[in-house]
């Protein structure tokens, strides 16, 4: 084969290769870094007054996709540019990286989730020191020097769970708590909040209702089922399970499944996943601790506005907490299948 040829030949060879290369990145879903479901930027924002950073956990996770539209629903309102950025899946140090990356690129503003007060709080304080005010959401970094915490009343979510115990066992209980954390050798103020709110709840009722266990998971749902099985296991006298997150309760219920314990096991879960709602409709899971995730998107980025434009903001803004059932799920599952 002369030269000329040759050159034809790895010429057309080099074209095959761009070829197949391009119908891949158009075919490959996880050409971004965000996850399939992901935008980075709220639309039709123009000329924005600001930029802001919301950083969040898992771009995975329908909780965080729901934050994701509130804030860019407060966005479009209050004409700044959001940027949203997570990890696919949940990845502290990950986290961590996108936080730094927002403070060197001095963003107007950060909303960020908190999975470890000690690795957040000197970024969010140096974040602070630069002008570039911080508030919390969903998870706080109460002794940093964030200004605001946008998110749940973690006594509130341990009182509206206590309830439910009570009402599902007729105050006769005894009960494991499984609180989600990043490090479970960790103290959580926030979660003994919860475990404070739940105990109150349960005082109010007729009967006795026992915290046999308190555990913290890790990451994911595996963890939390290694965990419902070492207590059904270890503690038969435990009839009732309360989880804090909503990967927790499907773990959880997972387990409960495969040991062939549902009914004789009462789990109180937390969130509104579709498959937490489809379960308590099959009275598998008796009701779950549901908050509303759009509103701490759209208060968090409504927050900074307020701390660029005022300089104020309230330290404490609280977004609501209700208990679904059976008894109501049918509406809430209307609304997340927008019927």
């Amino acid at each position: 084969m002369n030269k000329k040829k040759k050159f034809v030949v790895l010429f057309i060879s080099l074209l095959f290769v761009l070829a197949i290369f391009s119908v891949i990145m158009l075919i490959n879903p996880f050409k971004e870094d965000m996850g399939p479901l992901d935008e980075k930027f709220a639309q039709s924002v123009e000329k924005p007054d600001y930029h802001f950073a919301v950083i969040a956990p898992s771009s995975y996770d329908p909780f965080w996709n729901d934050v994701k539209k509130g804030a860019f629903k407060a966005a479009k309102e209050f004409n700044v540019a959001v940027e949203f950025n997570s990890p696919r899946f949940t990845n502290p140090e990950e986290e961590l990286q996108y936080l730094n990356i927002a403070v060197a690129s001095n963003v107007d503003g950060i909303a960020t989730h908190v999975p470890d007060e000690n690795m957040f709080t000197p970024v969010i304080n140096n974040s602070v020191k630069s002008n570039i005010p911080v508030v919390t959401i969903e998870s706080d970094a109460k002794n940093s020097g964030r200004l605001a915490y946008i998110g749940n009343n973690n006594y509130e979510v341990g009182s509206v769970g206590g309830k439910m115990v009570a009402e599902a066992t007729g105050g006769n209980a005894k009960v494991a708590i499984i609180l989600n954390g990043y490090n479970p050798e960790a103290s959580d103020v926030s979660q003994n909040l919860r475990v404070t709110g739940f105990k109150d709840a349960v005082k109010q009722y007729k009967g006795r209702v026992d915290v046999a266990a308190i555990r913290i998971s890790g990451m994911g749902i595996f963890s939390a089922g290694e965990i419902a099985n070492e207590l059904i296991i270890n503690n038969p006298q435990i009839n009732t399970i309360f989880c804090t997150n909503p990967r927790d309760t499907l773990g959880v219920i997972q387990k409960i499944v495969d040991l062939n314990k549902v009914g004789q096991i009462k789990v109180i879960g937390y969130g509104s996943y579709s498959e937490i709602l489809r379960y308590i409709e099959k009275n598998v899971i008796y009701g779950s601790v549901v908050s509303n995730p759009q509103e701490m998107g759209y208060k968090a980025v409504k927050a900074l506005v307020e701390l660029k434009t005022t300089r104020r903001t309230p330290a404490y803004v609280g977004t609501q907490v209700y208990a679904v059932t059976k008894d109501n799920v049918d509406t809430l599952s209307a609304e997340e299948t927008g019927k």
